[in-house]
Protein backbone atom coordinates (compact mmCIF):
# COMPACT_ATOMS: atom_id res chain seq x y z
CA UNK A 1 0.00 0.00 0.00
CA UNK A 2 3.05 2.42 0.68
CA UNK A 3 4.12 2.16 -2.83
CA UNK A 4 1.16 2.89 -4.33
CA UNK A 5 0.05 5.92 -1.89
CA UNK A 6 4.02 6.88 -3.03
CA UNK A 7 3.00 6.92 -6.80
CA UNK A 8 -0.24 8.68 -6.18
CA UNK A 9 1.31 11.48 -4.27
CA UNK A 10 3.75 11.93 -7.26
CA UNK A 11 1.27 12.02 -9.76
CA UNK A 12 -0.40 14.90 -8.03
CA UNK A 13 2.50 16.60 -7.75
CA UNK A 14 3.22 16.31 -11.05
CA UNK A 15 -0.46 17.57 -12.21
CA UNK A 16 -0.25 20.47 -9.39
CA UNK A 17 3.03 21.26 -11.32
CA UNK A 18 2.33 21.20 -14.85
CA UNK A 19 4.87 18.19 -15.23
CA UNK A 20 2.39 15.63 -16.30
CA UNK A 21 2.38 15.71 -20.35
CA UNK A 22 0.32 14.01 -22.86
CA UNK A 23 3.90 12.58 -23.93
CA UNK A 24 4.91 10.40 -20.52
CA UNK A 25 1.62 9.18 -19.99
CA UNK A 26 0.96 5.33 -20.82
CA UNK A 27 -0.63 2.53 -19.24
CA UNK A 28 2.51 2.01 -16.91
CA UNK A 29 2.96 2.14 -13.42
CA UNK A 30 0.86 4.46 -11.42
CA UNK A 31 -0.40 6.34 -14.67
CA UNK A 32 -2.74 3.90 -15.21
CA UNK A 33 -4.79 5.87 -12.79
CA UNK A 34 -5.17 8.39 -14.39
CA UNK A 35 -7.81 9.05 -17.14
CA UNK A 36 -7.71 11.67 -19.85
CA UNK A 37 -11.18 14.14 -19.88
CA UNK A 38 -11.75 15.88 -22.88
CA UNK A 39 -8.69 17.14 -25.32
CA UNK A 40 -6.49 18.30 -22.30
CA UNK A 41 -7.62 17.54 -18.88
CA UNK A 42 -6.11 14.98 -16.73
CA UNK A 43 -7.23 13.49 -13.42
CA UNK A 44 -6.01 10.81 -11.09
CA UNK A 45 -8.80 7.86 -11.48
CA UNK A 46 -9.21 7.60 -7.12
CA UNK A 47 -11.97 5.01 -7.57
CA UNK A 48 -9.58 2.56 -9.74
CA UNK A 49 -6.43 3.73 -7.12
CA UNK A 50 -9.23 2.43 -4.23
CA UNK A 51 -10.30 -0.69 -5.90
CA UNK A 52 -7.20 -2.04 -6.65
CA UNK A 53 -6.11 -2.17 -2.71
CA UNK A 54 -7.12 -5.33 -2.49
CA UNK A 55 -3.68 -6.55 -4.97
CA UNK A 56 -1.74 -4.82 -2.21
CA UNK A 57 1.19 -7.26 -1.06
CA UNK A 58 0.36 -9.32 -3.89
CA UNK A 59 2.87 -10.53 -7.11
CA UNK A 60 2.05 -11.95 -9.98
CA UNK A 61 4.16 -13.73 -12.30
CA UNK A 62 3.53 -15.03 -16.10
CA UNK A 63 5.81 -17.52 -18.06
CA UNK A 64 5.42 -19.94 -21.15
CA UNK A 65 8.17 -22.30 -19.08
CA UNK A 66 7.21 -25.26 -18.23
CA UNK A 67 8.02 -25.56 -14.68
CA UNK A 68 6.47 -25.86 -11.61
CA UNK A 69 5.22 -22.71 -9.81
CA UNK A 70 8.03 -23.81 -6.83
CA UNK A 71 10.49 -23.85 -9.72
CA UNK A 72 9.56 -20.09 -11.26
CA UNK A 73 9.91 -18.42 -7.88
CA UNK A 74 13.11 -20.27 -7.17
CA UNK A 75 14.57 -18.81 -10.27
CA UNK A 76 12.96 -15.76 -10.06
CA UNK A 77 14.97 -14.87 -7.16
CA UNK A 78 17.76 -15.88 -8.58
CA UNK A 79 17.36 -12.73 -11.23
Amino acid sequence: MHNREKGLRKLQKQLRTGKLTKAIINSRGYNKYLKLKGVIAIEIDHEKFESEKQWDGLKGYQTNIKMSKDEVLENYNHL
